[in-house]
């Protein structure tokens, strides 16, 4: 079997397009890594504030008063949730965060936002950032 001429050299022509196609799986891949691991810092985050939060936010003299009337105090709660995220340093990629205390103030929910800069995105008109949250709770029991 032979080849025609014609057929010479077609292969040539195909790599630079095989090489664009894995070159941008490989830039969206890049990307949806960040956002992934933007989603898991935020959980870290608000995981991490929310059990400071019920660790720390205990309202002593309400506790101290005996019975089952304790709960968390809810400035003490909010100062706890600050300091923690203040701690994972996340400077300008903060959003905000959002902190929610039961009506029997003994369940803390926190919400994180963070913005997540894109890499190979960015080049794309109005694609240079994405918004991720996650949201996490604690409960206090006494023990």
């Amino acid at each position: 079997m032979g080849h025609h001429r014609s057929d010479r050299g077609s292969s040539l022509l195909l790599f630079p397009a095989a090489l664009l196609v894995v070159l941008t799986l490989a830039a969206i891949a890049t990307d949806l890594a960040l956002v992934h691991h933007g989603r898991h810092l935020a959980h870290h985050v608000a995981a991490a504030a929310a059990d400071d939060a019920v660790m720390v936010g205990l309202d002593t003299e309400a506790f101290r008063a005996g019975g089952d009337d304790w709960y968390l105090d809810r400035a003490l709660v909010r100062e706890v949730v600050a300091t923690t995220v203040a701690a994972h340093d996340l400077d300008d990629r903060l959003v905000g965060v959002d902190v929610d205390l039961s009506p029997d103030s003994r369940q803390v929910t926190v919400r994180v936002t963070l913005r997540v800069d894109y890499i190979v995105a960015r080049a794309l008109p109005g694609a240079d950032h994405t918004v991720v949250s996650s949201t996490a709770r604690a409960v206090a029991h006494l023990r």
